[in-house]
């Protein structure tokens, strides 16, 4: 990759950061997310999306396109020639949104200072603030519209790659019932020292754990966008993962599935689950969807991040400051090595990364948060066997000792901020063993 091309891709990045950072800043913005993660709207994935969807808009000078034609298509998944006199979906729903939003002003949101409402016969929302007039916000532009995207492939393989999703679909959306519905399970601390349990150690309020969004990688790998940002994750930008025009109903009714519902897999949530066991003595955690954060909940305070990339976008803003990057090239999936040492392989790959089985590779982080004052630990893998041998490093005993040895440090406390890539086997979709193969040490950790 040319240095030019280095260049305007970091440039961009940057601009996808601050846009996003900006966005987090506003109490507009603040107050949307904290009605979304509420009581009143748990049920309601819909009308949340919608809110968001058309407070996005506003918020970032697009009120032109908060229009139930616009609405109908991006939040519910209507065609291109959809009419909105004979199909009132958005109607029926902006009234029940504008019911929702006064129960939880008249309940939880009862010490807001900040208002919102949707005045009838539109859907552009307007924001009060009861402590003074709104802040100047400048609003950012608008992404750049996206090349037209060639016609997709059809037939025997979009019928089973529709069967095959619409099942993970059933399963995993079980699975976050489960785990969102049952009560808190009995934990018995691990008595010796871990990764994980020196993370929280030193933290001074509850680790954030955040679970991948594998709806992710099922909308890439159904639609290939030629590019989908950081950007358009945190304003929930769906567009670039869109069917496109006369793509079959099924296709477009899965593609709505995944954009309104919270999916993650199961192994996130064993990963989780060990963490807690790992960590009980020491500190509490406290769960959340990647798509209920934003850049703002890297700022303050240690996180755990599961995923990678392209199943999680923010871990993005770590990538560029990390020597083992996420790749995806024509020669396969894995991590690059952007400074190879004696002895180390440029980089490590493997060519079919759904392949849960032989060898894979992982990768275990911890950098800064992005104010310095705290960590991020950042568990990743090229598949769910590859995460979960990952995790099982961050969180057992017996990983301690190698770590330190690697790192050069006398014990957990000295512990640096530093990267390692793993490799890992997997017999039966279960991994077996891991070891590692390359690590850096990226500075002395602040506490």
């Amino acid at each position: 990759m040319s240095n030019e091309i280095k260049s305007r891709n970091n440039r961009e990045l940057e601009a996808d950061h601050e846009q996003a950072e900006t966005l987090a800043r506003d109490p507009r913005w603040q107050l949307v997310l904290r009605i979304c993660q509420s009581r009143t709207f748990s049920k309601s994935a819909r009308l949340r999306e919608l809110l968001r969807h058309i407070s996005i808009n506003l918020l970032q000078g697009n009120s032109a396109e908060v229009t139930e034609f616009e609405i109908g298509r991006r939040v519910f998944g209507r065609p291109e020639d959809y009419v909105p006199s004979e199909d009132g979906v958005v109607r029926g729903a902006a009234r029940q949104l504008r019911l929702k939003i006064r129960e939880y002003f008249e309940t939880e949101g009862r010490s807001e200072v900040w208002t919102v409402d949707i005045p009838k016969g539109g859907y552009v929302p307007v924001f009060s603030c009861t402590a003074g007039p709104p802040p100047d916000h400048p609003a950012p532009d608008p992404p750049a519209p996206l090349p037209e995207q060639p016609a997709r492939r059809s037939g025997p393989f979009k019928r089973l790659m529709i069967a095959a999703i619409a099942l993970n679909i059933s399963f995993l959306g079980l699975n976050l019932w489960l785990w969102n519905g049952r009560k808190a399970l009995p934990v018995t601390p691990s008595p010796e020292p871990t990764l994980a349990g020196a993370l929280f150690k030193h933290s001074k309020r509850p680790v954030t754990v955040v679970v991948s969004d594998f709806s992710m990688p099922l909308l890439r790998g159904l639609f290939r966008p030629r590019d989908y940002t950081l950007n358009d994750y945190a304003t929930w930008n769906y567009s670039p993962l869109a069917p496109l025009p006369g793509q079959s109903p099924q296709l477009a009714s899965i593609a709505n599935v995944l954009r309104t519902h919270r999916i993650t897999r199961l192994g996130d949530l064993n990963i989780v689950l060990a963490i807690q066991r790992a960590t009980a003595s020491t500190g509490s955690i406290v769960v959340r969807h990647a798509r209920d954060i934003s850049a703002r909940g890297f700022m303050e305070g240690d996180a755990i991040l599961l995923g990678n990339g392209y199943s999680t976008p923010w871990v993005s803003l770590f990538e560029d400051h990390l020597n083992f990057p996420h790749v995806r090239t024509g020669r396969g999936i894995g991590f690059a090595n952007r400074n190879p040492r004696p002895g180390e392989q440029s980089e490590y790959l493997v060519h079919n990364a759904s392949e849960e089985q032989g060898l894979g590779y992982g990768r275990l982080a911890m950098v800064p948060n992005l104010k310095g004052k705290g960590a991020v630990l950042l568990i990743s893998g090229l598949n769910m066997v590859t995460m979960e041998a990952a995790g099982d490093m961050a969180v057992n005993p017996q990983f301690v000792p190698g770590l330190l040895k690697v790192l050069g440090v006398p014990s957990l406390d000295d512990l640096p901020y530093f990267e390692l890539v793993l490799e890992s086997g997997a017999v039966d979709n279960t991994p077996k063993g891991a070891r590692i193969l390359a690590a850096r040490v990226l500075g002395p950790r602040s506490q």
